[in-house]
């Protein structure tokens, strides 16, 4: 998997840097090759992220590694997004993946109780200020934590 996220990075900068902006300003190229370039670009971006998205889904860390792993996804996303390198489309779904696997992580550590739930809701609450999570992820979250206090409290003996 890694092997491939580098072939297609090689095969992206080659791409820029064969029919780059330089070659665009320069008259060399049109305005629809630019465009169809910078598309081809974007959607080999995408693949790479998503590809490296899907490997942390499949994985089965509680310990911490894959929120790291991921947060250094969602960083790079947003810097080749930052850079044009990744049109708003594909930002969009590779933001939406990202959700989702913050999502499972989450999850995870809510059911097998890893980690302290007032901590957990912390870091699902930082999550969604910080926009590594969607509103909906977000709000299905915290109804499961919500059910989780609730049956356990009402499991307790009095």
């Amino acid at each position: 998997m890694q092997q491939d996220c580098k072939i297609y990075l090689q095969v992206a900068k080659y791409a820029k840097s064969y029919y780059g902006s330089d070659d665009y300003s320069k008259g060399k190229i049109i305005n629809e090759q630019y465009a169809n370039l910078k598309k081809e670009i974007s959607i080999l971006y995408e693949e790479i992220y998503k590809k490296e998205i899907d490997s942390l889904k499949e994985s089965s860390e509680v310990d911490g590694r894959a929120e790291i792993k991921l947060k250094r996804i969602n960083e790079n996303v947003m810097d080749a997004h930052s850079k044009d390198r990744i049109n708003n489309e594909h930002y969009t779904d590779i933001k939406n993946e990202i959700s989702i696997a913050y999502k499972k992580i989450f999850n995870e550590r809510i059911t097998s109780r890893a980690v302290e739930i007032d901590e957990t809701k912390e870091d699902i609450a930082e999550a969604y200020s910080d926009n590594k999570i969607t509103e909906k992820h977000y709000e299905l979250l915290n109804e499961k934590i919500s059910k989780m206090i609730q049956d356990s409290g009402s499991n307790s003996p009095n």
